[in-house]
Order: structure tokens, then sequence, then C-alpha cells
């Protein structure tokens, strides 16, 4: 995701990101880019019950109201990095009122582990994402082969990206004197 949004800006592309902080890797990306200046971030709250976990699913609120704030105009663009599946439905309409792009950056086709009920709500959360909504989205940004010809009939503006890295970002620059 990272490289994507450099990736952008040197295209010219104005780029902020907007995701849950969680982990070590966020706070990695975090420092990078405010020690770097090339982006805006903003953090939403890693939900911690359940009802906050079923609003994350389902709500984009929070998001709306970053975007109303920080942006005095709409953006031209907002890629959504496997989002829930109804979150990105609101997400999507709210686009197409406002003529912004929405666009997929699908990397994987999940297996849900865990609980019972947790694997019967991923899968459906994944399947209609995957099978029903991601091919109505503007355009998408797949991982694989796999996803691209899967998509290719559904989607016009697709496009197949590898996993990227900046060889010049030393956040990813291997220590041979570290255990």
């Amino acid at each position: 995701v990272l490289s994507n949004g450099k990736i952008f800006k040197m295209l010219g592309y104005k780029v902020s990101f907007i995701g849950l902080k969680k982990d070590f890797a966020t706070k990695n990306y975090e420092v990078l880019m405010l020690k770097t200046g090339t982006f805006k971030i903003w953090h939403l709250n890693y939900p911690s019950t359940k009802l906050e976990w079923f609003f994350y699913l389902v709500r984009i609120s929070t998001i709306l109201q970053i975007i109303k704030k920080n942006f005095p105009e709409p953006p031209l663009a907002i890629i959504a990095y496997n989002y829930p599946a109804i979150a990105l439905i609101r997400l999507r309409i709210y686009c197409k009122k406002y003529n912004i792009k929405l666009i997929g950056d699908c990397t994987e086709w999940y297996i849900a582990s865990g609980g019972l009920f947790y694997r019967m709500f991923k899968k459906l959360d994944t399947s209609l994402r995957m099978r029903l909504i991601q091919k109505r989205l503007d355009g998408l940004i797949v991982i694989s082969s796999f996803l691209y010809n899967y998509y290719k009939p559904y989607v016009k503006n697709i496009v197949k990206l590898p996993p990227l890295i900046d060889k010049k970002d030393d956040s990813f620059s291997i220590n041979p004197n570290s255990s």
C-alpha cells in the first residue's frame, strides 16, 4: 500500500492514508511517513469489542468526516484496500454521488479461520466483496494473474501490480548484524 502511494505521488497525485492502527507494522509505516513528510495519515481506532467491529464493518461515517474536514474538494479517487463488504457498498454509493472514482486494491481471497460464527461471517463478507461488489467498482488493482483474469471480464480499469518494495527505504533493509 505504501509503495502504491509512492507511485501515485510520483505521478503527481496528492496521496493520503486512512486506516486502522494496531500493530508494529502500522507504527513503522507511520514513522516512515511522518519522518519523510511523504503522506498525510489518519488513524481509526482498531476495534476491540464486537460492537466496535460491527460498526467498522458497516459504517463509513468516520471516513466521511475525515474527507469532509480535510479536503476542500472531493478527492479524485478513493482506493479501498481489502475493505469490508457492507462498508464498501456504502462507500460506493457515496463515491457515485460525488463523482469520486472508487478503486479496489485486492491482494488476496481470504479463507477465514477462528470460531464457527467468525468463519461464517468472514466467508460471507469476503464472498460478497470478491464475487459481487468489486466487480462493480470503477477500477481494481490486483496482485496476481488469477485475480486479474477473474475480474477482467467485469472491470474496465484493472491493473495487475505485484507487491512492491522501495529499495531506498531503510525500513525494509536487512541488517546482517541483527539476529
